[in-house]
């Protein structure tokens, strides 16, 4: 009895196995590399062009700083120096954002100029009254 419900289940793997689609594993197409950027197809007028996958980010953005709100926190000095910052909101402190020199911040794109020990250089560019650019500097203080 234990043998013959032996050979049917191999009977049984042998048809199934038969008619299943044979994988094929030279093709590059069914293996995507898990170390690889992925990238999403956009598709123009004539080509399809490739463009990097953006769609999952947790990486906090400047745009929305307020240069008048906005407290230092830490400072990482070194070769590429560095600077935690946090905007100061009624209920508290927001989520801290690393920045570093030459980025820009806010929705007026005010310009880390440097980093030093004691706080951050921001330089804004700004119209006065007779049509001239005009440079103003903003030095916030690293608060405890």
């Amino acid at each position: 009895m234990k043998n013959q419900s032996k050979l049917i289940l191999a009977c049984l793997f042998c048809f199934l196995a038969i008619g299943q689609a044979p994988v094929e594993l030279g093709s590059g197409r069914n293996i995507r590399d898990p170390f690889k950027v992925k990238y999403k197809k956009k598709m123009g007028n004539k080509k399809a062009r490739r463009e990097k996958f953006t769609g999952f980010s947790n990486k906090l953005t400047t745009d929305h700083l307020r240069i008048d709100r906005l407290r230092v926190t830490g400072i990482f000095l070194g070769k590429d120096p560095r600077a935690i910052i946090k905007q100061v909101e009624e209920e508290g402190l927001s989520q801290a954002v690393i920045i570093k020199e030459g980025m820009k911040i806010g929705p007026d794109q005010v310009e880390v100029k440097a980093i030093l020990p004691g706080g951050v250089v921001l330089v804004e560019k700004i119209i006065n009254v007779y049509d001239e650019e005009e440079y103003l500097e903003t030095i916030l203080p690293l608060s405890e």
